[in-house]
């Protein structure tokens, strides 16, 4: 699970996710946030609603997440040869890599 908590008025938002969270990282702007975790997804959230985003399944034995510098390409990877990345705002392309 991930709890946001929301200094302004002091409320908090747990978002469930399956497994344990193995790495995550905030994206350069800190309005969103993604995770990798045991359940081998990628996931986005929104760090201002506390919401969930988009979750891409990922096969590979990745264990980081990174976002690039501009903001617009979430990054997995880890201990195997592959490199993904899913196009942040991007919905729609259901965990195809993108170029970058």
């Amino acid at each position: 699970s991930i709890v946001f908590w929301f200094p302004s008025d002091g409320e908090t938002r747990e978002v469930k996710t399956e497994g344990e969270i193995e790495s995550l990282a905030f994206s350069p702007d800190g309005k969103r946030l993604a995770t990798f975790g045991t359940d081998r997804h990628v996931r986005c959230f929104d760090v201002d609603k506390g919401t969930e985003l988009w979750s891409k399944q990922d096969v590979a034995n990745d264990t980081k997440v990174r976002w690039a510098a501009n903001g617009k390409v979430v990054i997995s990877g880890g201990d195997g040869d592959t490199v993904k990345a899913f196009g942040a705002d991007d919905v729609e392309q259901d965990g195809q890599p993108v170029p970058v």
